[in-house]
């Protein structure tokens, strides 16, 4: 089964192998605020794809340096951290999986699907208008995010406008950490517990959840993995807006592709999951 989705292609594998923007002829004015919005990032080292209408991977760089809603929590992160790291393993915790997870997975979508992905990704601030550029975006270790209302707003905009959400890579209190941070982004919606009916699963892959084995160190710890939808008006049977892979962290997974670190059904399991996410951002 193949995903029929058209979108238009300019050839930009350059920009991700040499870190280096390709040249694309935009609005003066739109150049101007993207480059500003972005200037951090390139300093920072990240390649970044400039906007030509394939689908680009999106990562959400954050620093976990604010207090939590619940005022009993603390982080310290982005790149000043513990040892100069963060608080996630010595990396910084938006960085887990990168860049090899979305280099794996959009490789990945060109093989299966009609969609021509650009292969890589680009990282980009949650308070970035350029986020609006991309469908979908991910953010890892979202008990480490405690997003400031610049933030809060521009993701609101995002998610309201069509954007969509993936949350990868936590598991116990900070599932509960990140649903708060949710519930300052779109106070109007609830989290709601997905049991394998809901669309996403079977946008491409037919998914049944409750037979996945993805045996995480996350899902050891935390009971077992689930999966944690936003939706319009509350719906299930309308456009979802978010995924939160809770006690999971199918990144892991997706990153270890070719090094035989994880088992191999797992590792399906895992593409299955993202390709799923991905093709539904991309139709609804």
């Amino acid at each position: 089964m193949r995903a029929a989705i058209g979108v238009a292609s300019v050839a930009l594998a350059s920009a991700f192998a040499t870190g280096q923007p390709a040249s694309v002829s935009v609005p003066a004015r739109a150049s101007a605020v993207a480059a500003s919005a972005r200037a951090p990032m390139q300093e920072k080292g990240f390649p970044f794809a400039e906007y030509d209408g394939r689908f680009t991977f999106a990562r959400i760089y954050f620093e976990d340096n604010q207090q939590s809603s619940s005022g009993d929590r603390v982080f310290r992160g982005g790149f000043g951290g513990r040892r100069g790291f963060g608080s996630c393993n010595r990396e910084p915790c938006w960085h887990h999986d990168y860049p090899f997870a979305e280099t794996n997975l959009t490789a990945l979508l060109n093989e299966i699907t009609d969609l021509r992905a650009f292969i890589g990704g680009n990282v980009i601030r949650a308070s970035d208008p350029e986020l609006h550029r991309h469908p979908l975006a991910w953010l890892a270790e979202p008990g480490h995010w405690t997003p400031d209302e610049k933030e809060v707003d521009n993701v609101r905009s995002y998610l309201l406008k069509g954007g969509f959400l993936i949350f990868d890579d936590f598991g116990g209190y900070d599932t509960q950490h990140l649903i708060e941070q949710l519930q300052r982004v779109v106070p109007e919606l609830r989290p709601i517990l997905l049991n394998g009916s809901e669309p996403i699963f079977h946008a491409f892959f037919d998914i049944a959840p409750e037979n996945l084995e993805l045996h995480s160190y996350r899902a050891e710890r935390g009971g077992g993995a689930s999966y944690i939808g936003y939706f319009e008006d509350n719906d299930p049977r309308q456009r979802q807006l978010a995924i939160l892979n809770a006690n999971n962290d199918i990144g892991e997974f997706i990153e270890y592709r070719e090094t035989g670190f994880s088992p191999v059904d797992m590792t399906n399991q895992a593409y299955m999951l993202a390709v799923n996410y991905i093709v539904y951002a991309m139709t609804h």
